[in-house]
């Protein structure tokens, strides 16, 4: 048994698990960003796009992409933020650069009025220890979807899909960790959430590399538990990390690969190191068919 423990915004959130229990439903629609939550943001944000003051709390509000938390214990709940509304060579929807910090039912949407599909854009970059992020709807990205590169990650009930091509061989991830500034040493945990990641028609591996990317230093992957997730495509649907991962009661989805990934569910290499429990197929991205094993 593990448990993450995660304090933003004046709220605590514990989060228990004991692989194989699968717990919750799998990200959709109907349980993703603001309307799921009840919320009906019509109102424009005229706020700061750099926000730097603690505890500052954005709710139902229709928010201009590029929003940077430099702030600790920020919530980010039931928005609508669209963009990039600019060409930048490395701009995201929202970056976390702090800590403690809830994002939570948004609706991230990665179009744009710019030429935004020829640049490495990407959904959202949490930089951040101790975040929640749950129940977000992020699609049309051109870039990763959900960028992490910070201590004690909880990601929970997010669907990230509708990844656009890029010309060039552009390769992007839907969860991704880049590569570390420091060796992890508190746990992470994703769950429930729904992540399809393309294959283009004929193309082995241009324009993506893995729908979910685990952290490559050694010492980090055995923190990691991934439970409960609908994963489809990627070139594998899982690779990188290190020994000890555990990866419980998935559904590998055949939705762009009849081997969910072009190649396969996961490497070789991250294959003989981390732990698979009671992980099964799906066709249709809900019912599970066969086991997969490794």
């Amino acid at each position: 048994m593990a448990t993450v423990k995660v304090t933003a915004a004046g709220e605590t959130a514990t989060v228990t698990y004991t692989p194989p229990v699968t717990t919750g439903t799998y990200a959709n629609a109907s349980n993703t960003g603001p309307k799921a939550a009840g919320f009906n943001p019509t109102k424009k944000y005229t706020g700061p796009m750099r926000i730097t003051t603690a505890g500052t709390v954005i709710k139902n509000m229709v928010i201009p992409a590029g929003l940077v938390i430099s702030a600790n214990n920020v919530t980010i709940q039931g928005n609508i933020v669209s963009g990039p509304t600019n060409v930048s060579s490395d701009q995201a929807a929202i970056e976390v650069d702090a800590s403690n910090c809830v994002i939570v039912d948004n609706q991230i949407n990665g179009l744009s009025s710019t030429d935004w599909k020829q640049c490495p854009i990407s959904g959202v970059k949490l930089y951040g220890d101790n975040l929640i992020f749950s129940r977000n709807n992020c699609f049309n990205i051109a870039g990763d979807g959900i960028t992490i590169d910070g201590e004690n990650f909880t990601g929970i009930g997010n669907w990230v899909h509708d990844f656009v091509l890029r010309s060039g061989g552009v390769h992007y991830d839907g969860f991704h960790y880049p590569k570390p500034t420091k060796v992890k040493t508190k746990p992470a945990l994703i769950q429930d959430n729904r992540v399809e990641m393309w294959i283009p028609v004929g193309v082995s591996d241009s324009g993506m590399t893995t729908a979910l990317g685990i952290p490559e230093e050694t010492g980090s992957g055995a923190l990691f538990v991934v439970n409960h997730n609908v994963i489809a495509g990627g070139g594998y649907a899982i690779e990188g990390g290190h020994a000890g991962a555990t990866i419980s009661n998935n559904l590998f989805w055949t939705k762009f690969s009849p081997n969910c990934g072009y190649y396969g569910v996961s490497s070789p290499s991250f294959s003989s190191g981390a732990k698979f429990v009671g992980n099964k197929y799906t066709t249709d991205g809900v019912t599970p068919t066969t086991p997969y094993s490794p």
